[in-house]
C-alpha cells in the first residue's frame, strides 16, 4: 500500500509539472478540440484443446476487441490520451483469448467490461523531445508498437507474453522520447512494475521497472527497415531479479513485408527461498507476409525454450496463418488459424497442451 502511495504521489507531481510546464509555455494557445479513432474486430471462433486428459472445445461468436482513442489536444504542445476497450465472448469464454492476447490482458480478464488500456499526458517538450505521464505501453519488444488490428495473424509471441507477465504490459509512470537521435528514437520509461507473479514475503514484487527501446527507420529506395532493440528491469530485491531484452526488425518491400524479432525475459521465482532459481523463456518469431491487392497472406512461426524454476530448458513450437481482404474505407474480413505447443511442452492454456483455435473474423480500423 505504501509502495503504491509512494507512486501515485509521484505520478501526480509529474503530472502537475507536465501541466504546469505546458500551460506555462502555451498561455496564448488555444484549445484545439478532440479527435477520435479506434478499431474493432469480431467473428466466430473454433477453438479445441487437445492435452493428456482428453479434448475441451469452446465455439461461438466473439467480439474479439472493440477499442476507441481519444485525444484531447489541449495546445500545439500537449495532448491527453484515453483508451478504452471491451471485450465479449461467448459463454464459457474462449480458453485461449487471454494467452493469445496478453497485451491487453484487462480486457481479456473481465469481458463485457469497459477496460481502461491507456490513459497519459503526452507533452512537446522540444521538437525532438517528448515526454508522457500516466499509464502506457511498457516498452518492450515490437509486438508492444504494434495496434491489436495490425498483428498478422492471431497470437503474441510466447517471449513476449512472458515479458508482459514479469513486467505488464500497460503501467503507470514517466516516459522520455528522444527523436532524432541518429537514424531512430530512443525511449526510456520509468514505470510502477506491480508484478503478479512469483511475489513472495519481502521480494518487493512492488518494484519499479526500467525500461528503453530504441526503433529506427531506414529507408532505401521501396525498402524499409525498422530495426528495433529494448531492454528492461525490475523486481530490485536483491537484485535486479527480473530482466528483459529483444531485438529484431520489420520489413517491407513492395509487396511482400516480415517481422523477425528474439525476446529473452526471466525472473527470480522467489529471491528469499531461493535466490538462485530462475523462470526464463527465450524465443525467436519470424512473421512473413503477402499483399496481392485483392488478398493479403501471412503467417507466424516461433521458436520458444522455456524453463521454470532453474529446471532444465524445455523446446516447443506455436505457428499461426492467415487470409484476409482488406476493403476500399478500411473494412476487413479475415480467417486466421494457430496452434501453439506443437511438442506439447508449452502452451498459452497449460502445460502439454496442444491449442488450435480457427477464427472468422471482421472489423475496421477508423
Amino acid at each position: 500500500m505504501n509502495n503504491h502511495f509512494g507512486w501515485t504521489k509521484l505520478f501526480v507531481l509529474c503530472l502537475g509539472v507536465c501541466l504546469a510546464g505546458a500551460q506555462a509555455a502555451d498561455k496564448e494557445v488555444a484549445s484545439k478540440g478532440m479527435t477520435f479513432s479506434g478499431s474493432f474486430e469480431a467473428g466466430y471462433v473454433y477453438d479445441w484443446t487437445a492435452t493428456g486428459a482428453g479434448t475441451s472445445y469452446a465455439n461461438g461468436w466473439q467480439i474479439d476487441y472493440a477499442l476507441l482513442n481519444t485525444t484531447a489536444n489541449v495546445s500545439d504542445k500537449t495532448k491527453v490520451v484515453i483508451i478504452n476497450g471491451i471485450s465479449i465472448n461467448p459463454a464459457g469464454g474462449m480458453p485461449a483469448t487471454a494467452g493469445y492476447w496478453t497485451k491487453n490482458i484487462a480486457i481479456g480478464a473481465a469481458p463485457g467490461v469497459i477496460s481502461n488500456v491507456a490513459a497519459y499526458v503526452d507533452h512537446k517538450c522540444t521538437d525532438s523531445m517528448h515526454t508522457w505521464v500516466g499509464n502506457f505501453d511498457v516498452p518492450f519488444g515490437m509486438e508492444s508498437n504494434m495496434d491489436r488490428y495490425d498483428v498478422p495473424t492471431y497470437f503474441y509471441s510466447a517471449g513476449y507474453n512472458n515479458g508482459v507477465r514479469i513486467f505488464n504490459a500497460q503501467d503507470i509512470g514517466v516516459k522520455f522520447a528522444f527523436g532524432d537521435l541518429g537514424p531512430g528514437t530512443l525511449e526510456v520509461a520509468l514505470q510502477e512494475g506491480a508484478m503478479t507473479t512469483g511475489s513472495a514475503p519481502g521480494t518487493l514484487a512492488l518494484s519499479p521497472t526500467l525500461g528503453a527501446r530504441y526503433t529506427m527507420d531506414i529507408k532505401s529506395g521501396d525498402m524499409n527497415l525498422n530495426p528495433t532493440f529494448s531492454v528492461i528491469t525490475g523486481r530490485y530485491f536483491k537484485g535486479p531479479k527480473a530482466l528483459g531484452f529483444t531485438a529484431g526488425t520489420g520489413f517491407k518491400m513492395g509487396a511482400l513485408n516480415a517481422n523477425v524479432e528474439f525476446l529473452y525475459s526471466q525472473f527470480a521465482v522467489n529471491p528469499v527461498a531461493d535466490p538462485v532459481a530462475n523462470s526464463t523463456v527465450w524465443s525467436v518469431y519470424a512473421e512473413p507476409g503477402f499483399d496481392m491487392g485483392m488478398l493479403s497472406f501471412s503467417g507466424k512461426f516461433e521458436y520458444v525454450n522455456t524453463a521454470a524454476g532453474g529446471g532444465p530448458f524445455q523446446s516447443d513450437m506455436n505457428v499461426g496463418v492467415g487470409i484476409g481482404h482488406t476493403y476500399p474505407g478500411g473494412a476487413r474480413v479475415r480467417a486466421v488459424y494457430t496452434h501453439t505447443g506443437l511438442s506439447g511442452n508449452y502452451g498459452y492454456t497449460g502445460a502439454n497442451a496442444h491449442t488450435n483455435d480457427i477464427r472468422v473474423q471482421f472489423g475496421a480500423k477508423f
